[in-house]
């Protein structure tokens, strides 16, 4: 079972629910501002994803993996007209557990 959250920026897939993670599969189609709850690894799946770290921006492209410490503020994006998916896992702890209800195990 999975869970799909819609926002300004695109979905949100959300596919596991486990003991130790968390994945998501991001469908990009605006920017969104993030804070790392915990660490995360993000993979692009398709497309191109932008990443801005303060002053510094990168761009992925489908293939690589960024690997995210937690505390980390940054700024995701598409930046073209093409879908962008990217897969992202967290590594779960009790203040991404809360954000679940018992009844949302994937």
């Amino acid at each position: 079972m999975r869970k799909i959250n819609l926002f300004d920026w695109g979905e949100e897939i959300l596919f596991a629910n486990e003991e130790w993670f968390v994945g998501k599969i991001l469908e990009l189609q605006g920017e969104v501002s993030k804070t790392a709850s915990s660490d995360c690894v993000l993979y692009v799946l398709q497309g191109v994803m932008r990443v801005i770290f303060g002053e510094s921006t990168y761009e992925f492209a489908k293939g690589k993996t960024l690997f995210i410490k937690e505390g980390t503020n940054y700024v995701l994006s598409n930046p073209h007209d093409s879908p962008a998916e990217v897969l992202e896992i967290i590594r779960q702890d009790k203040s991404v557990k809360e954000n679940f209800s018992e009844g949302s195990k994937f």
